[in-house]
């Protein structure tokens, strides 16, 4: 059994997204083509040995981060902190360890950053203390820290339908090149999905869509023509400044340019990497907004 583990935990992009209206319990039925990308918060977790049942948590923003940040939310409102504490709980013991989180993905960006982070908490302690909790039981915890959170424990490519959480693994030819515009714009999940409610009465989702998205991923300029959000009206709308970013992104690339979840983030599929890298560069200069070349996992 190791006595440390260093975790990278990966951003994600929703290459497609269709949305429905709010039901009884004011969930939002989802269905999305997910995929873990190559920009990566990083977890430490290291067993106590000192006989204190004290777990410390540690928060910084990485020095080769591609936007500034800061992390100005409470321990208590991390999710690392509560998947740790929720884990003590399924494993009916203390789960003492000095655990440091470097973050790089933007918050509020629709990457799920702090989804990755909480599921890379769960597996970590699972590994590190050998514990043997069942894997729905993880699942139906993860579920309980947030809405993403279960995606991260499984494939990198997957549909995935919210709010039951039913996932159906994609595997992808080879990897997917990205453009990937951060803004510096926070979009809260919350406030986005109140206008969608405002804005769009009676959505239903379109599973179909999403799926037929899936099956262009052997062509990625097809790809990136056929990809939809049902989110990108409602981000626009709560964040105007991103609707005016998103049209000069789009002038200056050429192309179509795609919102990720509920934004701020956006992307463009590329042909290679020697593409995105040239994308993310041009939209830099010309936009004057940090972007990077990423690709699948």
């Amino acid at each position: 059994m190791t006595d440390s583990l260093r975790l990278r935990c990966p951003a994600k992009i929703n290459l497609g997204l269709s949305a429905g209206s709010a039901n009884e319990g004011r969930l939002h039925p989802l269905v999305s083509w997910m995929v873990q990308v190559s920009l990566f918060d990083e977890l430490t977790i290291a067993r106590r040995s000192d006989g204190d049942h004290t777990t410390t948590l540690q928060r910084t923003w990485a020095g080769d981060a591609p936007v500034a940040g800061c992390v100005d939310w409470s321990q208590e409102q991390d999710l690392v902190y509560r998947a740790h504490q929720s884990m003590e709980q399924a494993a009916g013991r203390c789960l003492p360890v000095t655990a440091r989180l470097a973050k790089r993905i933007p918050s509020g960006s629709g990457l799920g950053g702090g989804s990755s982070d909480a599921a890379s908490m769960v597996l970590g302690l699972q590994r590190l203390f050998g514990l043997d909790v069942d894997g729905e039981v993880l699942l139906e915890l993860a579920a309980r820290l947030g809405s993403d959170v279960p995606f991260f424990l499984g494939p990198p490519s997957a549909i995935v339908q919210q709010p039951d959480h039913d996932s159906s693994p994609l595997d992808l030819a080879g990897p997917l090149h990205l453009a990937l515009i951060l803004p510096p714009i926070r979009c809260p999940t919350a406030e986005v999905f109140g206008h969608f409610d405002r804005l769009v009465p009676g959505g239903r989702v379109d599973r179909h869509r999403v799926v037929r998205s899936s099956r262009r991923c052997d062509d990625p300029p097809l790809l990136n023509d056929c990809l939809a959000n049902d989110l990108d009206v409602a981000a626009f709308a709560a964040r105007p400044e991103l609707r005016e970013l998103h049209r000069r992104t789009q002038q200056a690339a050429g192309r179509p340019v795609h919102l990720t979840g509920s934004g701020s983030a956006m992307f463009m599929v590329c042909r290679d990497a020697v593409e995105a890298g040239r994308t993310a560069e041009l939209i830099g200069e010309q936009v004057g907004t940090p972007a990077v070349a990423v690709h699948t996992l």
